[in-house]
């Protein structure tokens, strides 16, 4: 397998090949995004694996199940339980004809069946916008304008 280039730091922002300095770039990158000094450790890029959230939870359940998912209140849950609500809250909403591509708002508040459910739709293939049950008629509207749901959709 061939020895993968460095990835970028803010001590060296933009990794060069190997046998190339790459300072000239690294210099105007910096002059670029001056805040980059200031990252210490943390790299100027960051590469995201290509996976949804669900599959994320999914792979961390598979990694540590009984590792703690949430802790909320005096209550619990391990990957491994998480992941079963989860898998539990999908079936439902899919039995109410969410589907893909579909839009879910979630008005609830911070709460471990309001992540469930946003990680449930993800999983579906849905949309999930999360608004709190104390937002005034102005920001639920808001919030269901900005998910693409048209007013007919909404009366239904």
């Amino acid at each position: 397998m061939p020895q993968q280039p460095p990835l970028p730091t803010p001590r060296n922002p933009v990794a060069a090949a190997p046998g190339d300095s790459g300072s000239a770039v690294a210099t105007t990158l910096t002059q670029q995004r001056p805040w980059l000094r200031h990252y210490g450790a943390v790299p100027a890029q960051l590469h995201y694996p290509d996976a949804t959230l669900y599959q994320m939870i999914a792979a961390s359940a598979a990694r540590a199940p009984t590792a703690i998912a949430w802790d909320f209140f005096d209550t619990r849950a391990s990957y491994r339980a998480l992941l079963a609500q989860i898998d539990r809250c999908a079936d439902a909403l899919a039995s109410l004809g969410l589907g893909a591509r579909q839009r879910l708002l979630i008005v609830m508040p911070t709460t471990p069946q309001g992540v469930i459910a946003f990680y449930a739709a993800n999983k579906l293939g849905a949309v999930a916008a999360l608004i709190h049950p104390l937002s005034t008629s102005a920001e639920i509207g808001q919030a269901l304008d900005a998910t693409t749901l048209s007013r007919r959709s909404r009366a239904s």
